[in-house]
């Protein structure tokens, strides 16, 4: 089955990062981070919308897809100074996202569960890659558990805003480390065709929710050594993350194209 080449990945990487990197050099607005994000969320959408309404991954596809409409809906409201009780709607817009976050890649592991094809943890010959599971988790989790203490030290809780701030960025942590974990649980469960382009989704999705932790790593350390944060790489990063959940989709809805077209 026919999927999205590896040469076609590597080439929309490298224009990306490229335009990204010129863009940074100018010193522009960060629009093409704006740009990928809708891609992701076309893409996705696209994707699941391709599924009927009885087939089990058209649920976490839509789920990933509203999960990436809150994000640029959470900006305008931002953008407009929206506010509800002292409390920015951006705010409740990008936790409510990063929950359906989480929940798209839990349900995506359901969904392969479900269908009786991909291996189980339980079976004695996989108890390696369950400790090493384990393993990956509790590292994770330190990293998360370190970068929201760190904020919970340094912030000032004086205001309804500061708490739902302080919200948001706990929440995006924790959903990046979830998805990370998910995601490379879903590469794990179809492992067995990991060479192939069935698994190319799964793969993408685990890169982008890898990526997202890295950035919120990068910003912990920068705002530990230095007050003057550096944005460039955290925003290069972040258009890759971003690039990754749009190939993701679009690796899918080309394995749905080939299927129609056998």
């Amino acid at each position: 089955m026919n999927g999205l080449k590896t040469s076609t990945l590597l080439i929309a990487y490298g224009v990306v990062i490229v335009v990204v990197a010129v863009e940074q050099i100018l010193g522009t607005t960060s629009v093409v981070n704006r740009v990928v994000e809708m891609l992701a969320f076309v893409s996705v959408l696209l994707t699941a919308v391709q599924f009927d309404s009885e087939d089990p991954p058209r649920k976490p596809w839509m789920l990933l897809a509203i999960a990436f409409a809150l994000v640029p809906l959470g900006r305008i409201a931002g953008y407009l100074s929206l506010e509800m009780m002292g409390v920015p709607l951006q705010h409740p817009a990008l936790i409510t996202s990063n929950l359906l976050y989480i929940a798209a890649v839990f349900s995506f592991g359901r969904v392969l569960r479900s269908s009786g094809l991909v291996p189980s943890l339980r079976d004695p010959e996989n108890r390696g890659a369950l400790r090493l599971g384990w393993a990956l988790l509790i590292t994770v989790s330190a990293i998360v558990i370190g970068i929201i203490s760190k904020w919970a030290i340094e912030g000032t809780f004086d205001s309804a805003k500061a708490w739902s701030g302080f919200g948001v960025a706990a929440f995006s942590s924790i959903g990046d480390g979830a998805v990370f974990i998910l995601g490379l649980y879903l590469v794990w469960l179809v492992r067995p065709l990991l060479g192939g382009s069935v698994a190319r989704p799964y793969v993408l999705v685990a890169t982008g929710g890898g990526l997202f932790i890295i950035i919120n790593v990068i910003n912990a350390i920068e705002k530990t050594v230095t007050s003057d944060q550096s944005v460039g790489l955290s925003t290069v990063i972040a258009a890759i993350g971003w690039l990754s959940f749009a190939l993701a989709g679009l690796a899918q809805s080309k394995l749905l194209m080939n299927e129609e077209e056998a």
